[in-house]
């Protein structure tokens, strides 16, 4: 009986502390979690990175291509860097890629590297992560927001060396609102974002046996690089040797005699005008005895005969069925007008006939820059009259202002009674060009923010729209710190009334004396020349005139302003001159030349642009 209650104790005592047991181990599993949520609330704001969502990279990819003596030729291997920059921002985010393989059709016996590539491509991975506690991150990562960001691309380096950027397409979530142009947005909605982006540079290469073709050209078509008189040698028995077929970009292994459209792509630009030309290869009929058989052309377009009268009269309208000689389109007597359209690309179709094989059909894409505001939103400086009429329409600014989105607003100036310069309206002639578009009457200058790069150092293009009236001093189109764009005076005794581009020590004139006429005029630097084109004619540069030219020291458009320290009176004093007395309509600067290279024709398109002014 003792024993029973012995046990029945031991049992109800066993059976308590084992329910202490249990709850002890609650309370601290309660506490243990507690104390676990505690410390990762103060890692988290601690450290906003943890908060942070890895999210899929946007990609940048295409292919780079060497532009050697009209070459095309694909790289297969390098380092790529790009830069990017969030707009309104002065940090620069650096990424690297290199060139791979994406297609091969062959591996070696382990199966891990390639032995026969078909398509090489570079790739470059921005990593991406959605953080919503704070702006302030990696600068290698961007932060992906409800909004998107823009990011310009400012440079991509082929092996340290800069390319010039060629954008073909993009894939993702695109809205219709989204802007296109050179750069990336990166937001929620555009997770996972591709970019295609060709690169094209010119490098170095070698020539082992000095026969003037490259190594790599031999090697691609089975010739000796230790050989040169293999240059001489017409393996395909066109009439052309090697050398010659690797002038022409041709294939040495393929005959030539049946005429080929070398290049199918044109860069045209829409309301403008630039000859026609076509890159065709016929190694045995002379260009005069070579004909070109229109037999489709849009409506998108118009081509005129031009600087002849054989076999029609100059200003004929080219029409379906008409024939005219190669050596038409290599003497520039063809004209390609643009008309305006909604369509960006259009196709015509010629036939080829060379009198001795059937004609041959060819398609010409007519690729058609087509300006608009999204277009406009890489350019460093972007005003205009129209833009400035419609935003004003009930008020009276003195303000002009950017639509690049870089906020380099122009304060204009005019001269008072006492020769020193006021800020004053500016006043909108609003059917002041012969198409009845609003335009700007100058007689001053606009003052651009001190000290910011508009008119930058080194490369650049400026395209823009105005009308000066004829004096004997020059006129400011624009003045920096690098260089001026200006229609000398009466006074020039050797280029009056003609637009120049001068720096300090040398001048580029148009030969054409523009003053007293509205002119689309895009002036173009790039590696120290200047180019100059009127109306979408070259007129002048690359010669240069040796003169010396002391320049502003702040940017403005329509004047130059030039500041010195008065050591009398121990402060600056501004000088501004040159006044522009005329009509104002528009003026974009870019921060590069805006080239565009198709084959052998190596033709520059510097777009004038379109507007019906």
């Amino acid at each position: 009986m003792l024993f029973s209650k012995v046990n029945v104790l031991n049992q109800k005592w066993l059976g308590i502390k084992e329910r202490k047991i249990v709850m002890l181990n609650k309370r601290f599993k309660t506490n243990w979690i507690i104390w676990l949520s505690f410390v990762a609330v103060i890692i988290i704001q601690a450290n906003p990175l943890v908060a942070s969502i890895p999210e899929p990279e946007t990609i940048v990819y295409g292919q780079v291509y060497n532009q050697y003596q009209n070459n095309k030729i694909l790289l297969t291997e390098a380092e790529i860097t790009w830069s990017i920059r969030k707009k309104g921002s002065d940090t620069l985010h650096t990424y690297q890629g290199e060139i791979q393989c994406v297609k091969c059709l062959e591996f070696d016996t382990n199966g891990l590297n390639c032995t026969s590539c078909e398509k090489y491509a570079y790739s470059v991975k921005i990593p991406q992560k959605t953080d919503p506690m704070s702006n302030d991150s990696d600068h290698h990562v961007l932060p992906l927001f409800i909004d998107n960001q823009q990011y310009d691309l400012l440079e991509a380096t082929v092996n340290g060396v800069k390319a010039n950027m060629r954008f073909k397409s993009q894939d993702g979530n695109i809205q219709p609102q989204d802007k296109e142009g050179s750069f990336i947005l990166a937001g929620q909605t555009r997770r996972s974002h591709y970019y295609e982006v060709d690169l094209e540079l010119v490098l170095p290469v070698t020539d082992t046996d000095n026969d003037r073709i490259p190594d790599f050209w031999e090697k691609q078509y089975h010739l000796n690089i230790n050989d040169p008189s293999d240059a001489e040698e017409d393996t395909d028995n066109d009439g052309w040797n090697n050398l010659e077929e690797f002038l022409k970009a041709t294939d040495p292994e393929t005959s030539n005699k049946i005429p080929m459209l070398l290049e199918s792509d044109i860069c045209v630009f829409e309301g403008t005008k630039t000859l026609f030309q076509l890159n065709i290869a016929d190694s045995d009929t002379p260009k005069e005895q070579l004909k070109i058989k229109f037999v489709s052309i849009p409506n998108t377009i118009r081509l005129v005969f031009h600087g002849a009268n054989t076999p029609y009269k100059h200003g004929h309208v080219i029409q379906y069925n008409d024939i005219v000689q190669y050596s038409h389109l290599e003497n520039g007597n063809v004209f390609l007008e643009t008309i305006s359209t909604e369509k960006t690309t259009d196709r015509m179709y010629v036939l080829l006939i060379d009198g001795d094989h059937d004609p041959v059909v060819k398609t010409v894409v007519l690729n058609t820059f087509k300006p608009t505001s999204t277009d406009g939103t890489d350019a460093i400086l972007w005003t205009d009259a129209y833009h400035h009429a419609q935003t004003n329409q009930n008020t009276v600014s003195k303000r002009l202002e950017d639509r690049s989105g870089n906020d380099n607003r122009g304060n204009y100036y005019t001269q008072a009674q006492d020769m020193s310069y006021v800020e004053s309206d500016i006043q909108v002639l609003e059917q002041g060009s012969p198409a009845g578009n609003p335009v700007i009457k100058v007689n001053g200058y606009f003052e651009l923010p001190y000290a910011t790069p508009v008119f930058p150092q080194g490369n650049m293009t400026m395209i823009t729209v105005f009308k000066v009236n004829s004096k004997e001093e020059d006129q400011m189109i624009a003045s920096g710190s690098y260089f001026e764009v200006a229609i000398s005076g009466n006074s020039h005794s050797l280029h009056p009334g003609e637009l120049k581009i001068a720096d300090e020590s040398k001048a580029v004139y148009s030969n054409k004396r523009i003053d007293n006429e509205w002119v689309i005029a895009t002036v173009q630097r790039k590696n120290g020349q200047s180019l100059i084109d009127i109306n979408s004619v070259w007129t002048g540069g690359p010669f240069s005139y040796e003169e010396t030219c002391e320049l502003a020291n702040d940017p403005i458009i329509g004047g130059k302003n030039i500041w010195k320290w008065d050591f009398n009176n121990l402060q600056w004093v501004s000088n501004a001159s040159n006044a522009m007395d005329g009509l104002f309509a528009e003026m974009l600067v870019f921060n590069r030349p805006l080239t565009y290279i198709y084959g052998k024709m190596a033709i520059i398109c510097l777009p004038a642009w379109k507007m019906v002014w």
